[in-house]
């Protein structure tokens, strides 16, 4: 479905929200309790568009992400179709409206590992993936966490560190 990266992983409780931060689909109010009871999630990367990430930062750019998130949701959308034509329940976590945490569920899925600057580092893409999920008792084969060395690297690098204000 256009991913550039995809994993999967057991959906830990952990990495769901507690409440609703806004309204959703079917009328949820905000602050809501949230309940995800899948067991796999299925975490998808879109890579953003290099050369964007090495220009400045502008209102035009800001909009074509915006199309680009539209796209990718689209996408996301279409697999939890697929899915639930297949007769297994499923839930798309996309942008503006994730009841879980794709972080740590990308790193769980071997999507890559967390940099200290709080942000995935995936081996090709570095920090420029977008994440998506789809959550689902569909039953699947798990992937395992990766490990690149970056702990490594960011204990040598110290870039993040050292631009830190509270550093």
């Amino acid at each position: 479905f256009g991913a550039d990266v995809v994993g999967i992983c057991h959906l830990d409780q952990a990495y769901v929200y507690s409440h609703r931060s806004k309204g959703g689909p079917n009328d949820e109010k905000p602050g809501e309790p949230i309940s995800v009871p899948h067991k796999y999630a299925i975490c998808l990367g879109y890579a953003g568009d290099y050369d964007r990430y090495l220009a400045c930062n502008s209102d035009i750019s800001a909009a074509e992400y915006e199309i680009g998130h539209k796209n990718e949701m689209m996408s996301t959308f279409m697999l939890a179709t697929y899915i639930r034509e297949m007769g297994y329940p499923a839930y798309t976590h996309s942008h503006g409206g994730y009841m879980v945490n794709p972080m740590p569920l990308a790193v769980n899925a071997g999507l890559g590992e967390l940099g200290r600057h709080g942000m995935l580092i995936n081996e090709e893409y570095g920090s420029r993936l977008h994440l998506f999920a789809v959550t689902t008792d569909l039953p699947m084969t798990v992937d395992e966490p990766v490990d690149m060395g970056v702990e490594d690297v960011c204990k040598c690098c110290m870039k993040c560190a050292q631009t830190c204000p509270t550093y």
